[in-house]
């Protein structure tokens, strides 16, 4: 009799310890699931049926594998297969899980493994926070401090580039100056005199473009306002209705009339002339110029779109090189090298991005990210 009633008491203590662990299971702040030792989803707490979007019958006919994001799964089943083998006793990493609408959260994942009285593996125990908004946050300040570190290299190059042209121009003046009061004809003067005219010119150029330069960087800033995109673009076009007209472009826009963007009026202008105009500087002269305008949304982000068919460039040979200041690649003699430098600076102080794909001969496209 004694004995019966010592079982029953085990049998009651068994059974109130799984009714607790269940409550805590469902209730539990966080994901928890138990998975089987190929991967399935056994069962899964509330929670995370929340956290993924999915019913829990839907998360049943599931395996973690599907859920997770192709680059973070070899590292966790190569930590699972570790678990597996008794080499290690749990472990906790950072991953990607897929919601059902096709969002990507970021989870830390923490798994032990259930053993039987025999050693032998039963199932994992997975405990899954969402810390989507904390990885959010570290990607943005990463990309903020990438951006911080660019400006500055930026910064540097620029004051580089102060003390090399202005230097120049300098040294150019002097000796001009030294010829002239060494002239011996009238003649001679007034050749010199045209040149002295022409370096004038010239630095007059150079401190118009880092006055630009300057003005970027110190109006982080700059006051936004809605505007409306189409109406900026079709303003480009008429601005440069000469040079379209002359070398007889075409120009496809594919903008709805109703986008408006927040951004400055000045910079957008800027942007816009750059990249058209640079289109027509750098055509192909087999062909027939082609330009392509566009804009789109995706997930959030409005993307405004200019590509040609133009010259194109060797982006491997010249990717590191094309936003910086003074830089051309065509032989244009009209080319300042300017240009997309500023493009880049403007984009960058709006808060968004730039980015070009391109092949020699086959034209380029430069994307503009739009915060």
């Amino acid at each position: 009799m004694g004995v019966v009633m010592k079982s029953s008491i085990y049998i009651d203590e068994l059974k109130t310890s799984e009714e607790r662990f269940l409550r805590a299971f469902e209730h539990s702040a966080i994901g928890m699931a138990l998975v089987s030792t190929e991967g399935q989803l056994m069962k899964v707490n509330r929670n995370l049926c929340e956290m993924t979007g999915y019913t829990e019958v839907e998360l049943h006919q599931k395996t973690f594998q599907e859920l997770t994001h192709p680059d973070d799964l070899a590292k966790d089943l190569d930590c699972a297969h570790q678990l597996l083998r008794g080499e290690i006793n749990d472990y906790q990493i950072e991953k990607r899980y897929f919601h059902k609408n096709g969002n990507i959260i970021w989870v830390l994942l923490s798994v032990s493994l259930v053993r039987d009285r025999l050693g032998r593996p039963v199932h994992f125990v997975s405990h899954i926070e969402d810390i989507t908004s904390r990885k959010e946050t570290e990607l943005q300040l990463r990309y903020t401090n990438e951006l911080a570190r660019e400006q500055n290299n930026r910064l540097v190059n620029f004051a580089h580039i102060v003390s090399h042209n202005l230097r120049a121009h300098s040294g150019n003046f002097e000796m001009l100056l030294y010829m002239i009061d060494q002239a011996e004809s009238e003649d001679e003067k007034n050749e010199l005199m045209q040149h002295l005219k022409k370096v004038s010119s010239l630095l007059s150029e150079t401190i118009v473009h880092l006055n630009e330069v300057v003005s970027i960087q110190s109006s982080i800033g700059q006051q936004k306002i809605k505007l409306n995109l189409l109406e900026y673009i079709n303003n480009t076009a008429g601005i440069l209705a000469a040079e379209i007209t002359l070398h007889q472009v075409t120009i496809n826009v594919n903008v709805p009339d109703n986008v408006e963007i927040d951004y400055n009026p000045a910079y957008l202008e800027s942007i816009l002339l750059n990249l058209v105009s640079n289109t027509i500087k750098y055509r192909h002269p087999d062909r027939q110029l082609i330009v392509n305008i566009s804009f789109e949304e995706i997930d959030g982000k409005k993307i405004l779109c200019v590509s040609d068919n133009g010259k194109g460039l060797n982006l491997e040979r010249y990717g590191k090189k094309l936003f910086g200041m003074y830089n051309t690649f065509h032989g244009n003699r009209d080319a300042k090298g300017i240009g997309l430098f500023i493009v880049k600076n403007q984009v960058e102080s709006m808060g968004g991005k730039i980015e070009v794909s391109s092949e020699v001969n086959n034209g380029a496209t430069f994307k503009i990210y739009i915060t």
